[in-house]
């Protein structure tokens, strides 16, 4: 009975270890898909002419200068225009303007909000340059205007912004939270700029931003320092914002969980390792008659330290197998809306790796201590 307990508290410490090491390393890479491809649809390519910058502005004592920022110009429309004009080089240019829930959009502005429609249809080129008093809501923003109908019922009817009334003409699909956007679709009620600009209240806490695509950084810079007459030895009153920086940023946040995953996976292997260790102690100093009968009959040491590194990694293996199948149970049962979790290959791989590692190190001072055992020795022993 104690025998079968240690080896179980033995397996269970493999298994808890090898766990840990699968599951943060398909978490790590099921987020790493789920981003990419994310990115990928959104585009890795826009830049972001914004007021602040997404990259904190740290000064030579790593304080981040927040004052400088707090006074700076919003990003204007007039601004996108002259952008538009003037670009030697742009695939898509839209100007989105945030604030109460509603977004005022221009221009290409589906290279932003990629969501498709549940129902109705998005705007016309007419209804754009007239800022006609339509709006396409997100899923999320309809269920609290119209608790007990569904987006097509919602179709048609009109809903209050500010002193307006807007004409609802489609729904967007729900987006959910696997999403890189810049946009919360789900909450927002998108608006043509033109109309967005007739409703009083809305400009003062807005947030603006002008996105480029395929386009110089620097020509951007340029341009917007010469449309706000920024002299030469004047400091840039706008940032030009890039995804990579929120890319980068994620990138180190998993490799701070996975370094956090090898290390509770190691202590959970190592008290696995020792009581593998233990088990194997135990079982070469109850075969000791057994072993110098072996020796004595041929077996060579090799052999006998071959059987019992054998056996640990037998233990460590199994204790291995029944972490990894845990990890797999649990991304058939758990439900992830934000991320689609999915156990890889090379992740088995690697569990089974530092199983079959942890077993070769616990089972190498046993299979030592049994293959230099003297044969008489072992033989007489009681």
């Amino acid at each position: 009975m104690a025998d079968r307990f240690r080896t179980f508290l033995s397996l269970l410490g493999v298994c808890i270890g090898i766990f840990a090491i699968v599951a943060v390393f398909t978490l790590i890479d099921s987020l790493h898909s789920t981003i990419r491809d994310s990115f990928r649809e959104y585009g890795t390519d826009i830049l972001f002419v914004e007021s602040q910058p997404l990259e904190p502005d740290l000064n030579e004592d790593g304080i981040f200068r927040w004052w400088e920022y707090v006074l700076r110009p919003p990003v204007r429309l007039s601004e996108y225009e002259f952008l538009r004009n003037n670009l030697s080089k742009c695939s898509g240019i839209a100007f989105t303007s945030q604030g109460g829930g509603t977004v005022g959009v221009e221009g290409d502005w589906r290279m932003v909000i990629k969501e498709g429609l549940e129902c109705g249809r998005f705007f016309s080129e007419m209804e754009m340059s007239r800022g006609s008093d339509v709006v396409i809501l997100g899923s999320k923003t309809v269920e609290e205007l119209f608790p007990d109908q569904k987006g097509p019922q919602a179709l048609g009817k009109s809903m209050k912004a500010g002193t307006k009334n807007l004409r609802i003409i489609g729904v967007f699909n729900e987006t959910g939270a696997d999403r890189v956007s810049t946009v919360d679709v789900d909450h927002s009620g998108i608006i043509p700029m033109r109309c967005y600009e007739r409703i009083e209240g809305l400009a003062a806490s807005a947030r603006n931003s002008i996105a480029v695509s395929g386009a110089d950084a620097e020509e951007i810079r340029t341009l917007v320092r010469q449309v706000r007459r920024l002299r030469p030895g004047d400091a840039d009153n706008f940032a030009i914002n890039s995804l990579s920086f929120i890319i980068n940023e994620l990138d180190d946040l998993f490799r701070m969980v996975g370094r956090l995953g090898w290390i509770v996976g190691f202590f959970s292997l190592l008290v696995g390792c020792f009581g593998i260790a233990n088990i194997e102690f135990v079982n070469v100093e109850e075969r000791v008659p057994q072993i110098g009968i072996q020796r004595a009959t041929g077996a060579r040491k090799r052999d006998i330290a071959v059987e019992y590194v054998t056996e640990a990694v037998k233990l460590s293996v199994g204790g291995g197998l029944m972490g990894i199948a845990l990890v797999w149970i649990l991304t058939i049962i758990i439900p992830f809306d934000l991320i689609s979790l999915k156990l890889s290959v090379s992740n088995i791989l690697t569990g089974l790796t530092v199983s079959l590692l942890t077993g070769l190190a616990a089972g190498a001072a046993p299979a030592l201590r049994a293959a230099r055992l003297d044969p008489v020795a072992a033989i007489n022993r009681k």
